[in-house]
């Protein structure tokens, strides 16, 4: 599990040739799911690929057992330093997920 700053910072930090391969489920902290919004398509050809221009932007839908699922599965997660912020962020949100509806 890869954790960035921000949508923005991660865009910025993956290019868009690599962007599907390496998002493919993106959360907030809150469990707010976010979509690639393609600007520009990659461009692919016989001589030619180019990279194509992309945002990550919210979906509209929280899934917080999903974000829960990838926290606690994973296996490895980068910064290390952010390891013990992602048990903090998992209590919280199995307290939320689990707490008075």
């Amino acid at each position: 599990m890869r954790i960035y700053q921000s949508a923005e910072d991660a865009a910025r930090n993956v290019e868009a040739l690599d962007a599907e391969e390496t998002f493919r489920m993106v959360f907030d902290e809150t469990g707010e799911r976010y979509l690639i919004r393609w600007i520009r398509e990659n461009r692919r050809g016989w001589f030619i690929v180019e990279n194509g221009e992309y945002a990550l932007v919210p979906s509209g839908t929280v899934d917080v057992d999903a974000l829960l699922g990838l926290i606690r599965k994973a296996e490895f997660v980068e910064p290390e330093s952010l390891r013990s912020w992602l048990g903090e962020l998992e209590g919280r949100l199995t307290d939320r997920s689990s707490g008075p509806a």
